[in-house]
Formats: structure tokens, C-alpha cells, sequence
């Protein structure tokens, strides 16, 4: 059977790295059929030792390692994720969130190397522990009354490369622009669209459990200026990306994805 690999950014990492850790180490899925790779990036102490942990700590039910980069950002860590895995498949968890038990093996139920295999999404408070519904959640109930979910339909879950099976045919030589800090998701998962036979969604079971903190990167909002400067940035990649391949990529959902950009903006 073919393999997943999970890459897991992180920086600075808390406590709550462990929850996403254990929530793999808890896996239904045979443990030789997927690996673990937590990319540190930025400073490497006191966070080397809490890692090499948690490592040692669920090493026995877990095939986990750490690569360090002394570079910062969530991009190149990825793309390290990316390089130093083997796995026909490839699925990427940020470090405060974590996976229901069954999320690997539901998501490998349904892929093969052309589609890519979308999950539930759900939303928790890191305050109280309560849940609520995402916005990919609620696109994931929209597209399960489908019968065919096409790219535009589905183009809300293009706007994270988490909660998905890649696989690497898919991915090919893509990779996360690490010249933008906000909208990378988006933006490589609109590069490798091309590649996408279909989007399949798993069983509703197969659950990505966001954690809702309000110091994380992505939640903080950059000053106005930095906000239009990286809009003007972010426009201009979808532009040059459609233009390389016109008669590969679907317009209308590029356009749409523009649209996205601006109006994040207001």
C-alpha cells in the first residue's frame, strides 16, 4: 500500500505541539504506512530538546523526525517537508492543530495519484474547548450533496493547503513561494490545480481540528500598507502563474481567486 507523509511547520512551538503529535501517534492507520516530519524553522534552542521529547517520548508508535532550518517561514519549511519526503502522498498539519484518529486512513481510502482528497474541517477555541463549524466545513456540506465536485465548486478548499491528500504527481516540482507571508496557501494550491483530475471528499469522520488562537500568525492582520503591498504582489503571481499554462488552468476559477484576494483586502 502507498505511504503518506505529514509535514508539520513550526516555530517556536508550544505545548500544544504535543496534541498535534499524539494525534498521529493515535493513528488507526498502520504506522509503516506513514511518517512524520516536524520542520523547525528560526531559532533552533530551547525548542531542539522539547521536539527531540517528544520524539523520544512517541517514537514507539510513531515514525517521526525533526529537520531544522534556520530560516524562518512557514513556506520554506514546507517546501523542506516537501524535498525530504519519499511518500506517494504528502497531507500538511499546522503545529496548533491536530487530526481525528481515523483522518489518514479515511483520507488513503479514497486517493489515488491524480485527485486529491479533501476533509471536515472544525474550528475550536483554544479559551474553552468549544466548536464550531469552519468555513471549509461548511464548503465540505456543501459539496457532499454533489454529485460532481468540480473546481469551482469547490474552490473554498483552495484556500488551504491543509486539511487534504497531495499526492506527489499532483505536486509535482510546486512548491510554496516564499516571498509571500499571507495568501501562499492559495496560491500553491492554485498552481498545482493543473494537475487535478478530481477532488474527492473522504468520510465525514476524517476531521481537521483547528485551533483557534489569537496570537497565531495566520489570525494577526498586517498594517494597511503591508496589506495592499502584498494584495498588488499576490494578483500579480496568479496572473503570471495562469499565463504560463492558459490552456491547463481553468480561468474562471483563477479569476475567482483573484476576486478572493481583493476582497480580503477590505
Amino acid at each position: 500500500m502507498k505511504r503518506v507523509t505529514v509535514v508539520i511547520p513550526t516555530y517556536k512551538p508550544g505545548e500544544y505541539l504535543e496534541d498535534c503529535v499524539k494525534s498521529f501517534a493515535r493513528q488507526t492507520l498502520d504506522k509503516n504506512l506513514f511518517e512524520v516530519i516536524i520542520v523547525l524553522n528560526g531559532c533552533r534552542q530551547p525548542y531542539d530538546d522539547y521536539i527531540a521529547h517528544l520524539i523520544d517520548q512517541y517514537s514507539d508508535s510513531l515514525d517521526v523526525r525533526m529537520i531544522h532550518t534556520d530560516t524562518a517561514g512557514v513556506s520554506n519549511a514546507r517546501n523542506i517537508g516537501l524535498e525530504q519526503s519519499d511518500a506517494d502522498y504528502v497531507t500538511f498539519m499546522d503545529d496548533d492543530d491536530w487530526a481525528t484518529d481515523d483522518y489518514l486512513a479515511l483520507l488513503l481510502e479514497k486517493a489515488d495519484n491524480h485527485s486529491i482528497v479533501v476533509t471536515n474541517m472544525i474550528d475550536f477555541s483554544e479559551v474553552d474547548g468549544s466548536q464550531k463549524k469552519s468555513w471549509m466545513a461548511q464548503a465540505y456540506e456543501n459539496n457532499k450533496k454533489r454529485k460532481n465536485v468540480t473546481i469551482m465548486s469547490a474552490r473554498s478548499f483552495f484556500s488551504s493547503a491543509c486539511g487534504k491528500l497531495l499526492p506527489r504527481e499532483v505536486i509535482g516540482n510546486c512548491r510554496f513561494n516564499t516571498n509571500f507571508k499571507l495568501g501562499e496557501d492559495s496560491l500553491f494550491m492554485a498552481t498545482i490545480s493543473k494537475n487535478i483530475q478530481e477532488i474527492k471528499l473522504a468520510e465525514q469522520n476524517a476531521v481537521y481540528m483547528r485551533r483557534v488562537r489569537a496570537k497565531s500568525a495566520g489570525r494577526s492582520k498586517p498594517k494597511f500598507m503591508s496589506r495592499l503591498a502584498n494584495v498588488s504582489r499576490q494578483v500579480g503571481a496568479y496572473v503570471s502563474t495562469y499565463l504560463k499554462s492558459p490552456f491547463k488552468y481553468n480561468f474562471l476559477f483563477f479569476l475567482s481567486r483573484i476576486v478572493a484576494v481583493i476582497i480580503r483586502f477590505k
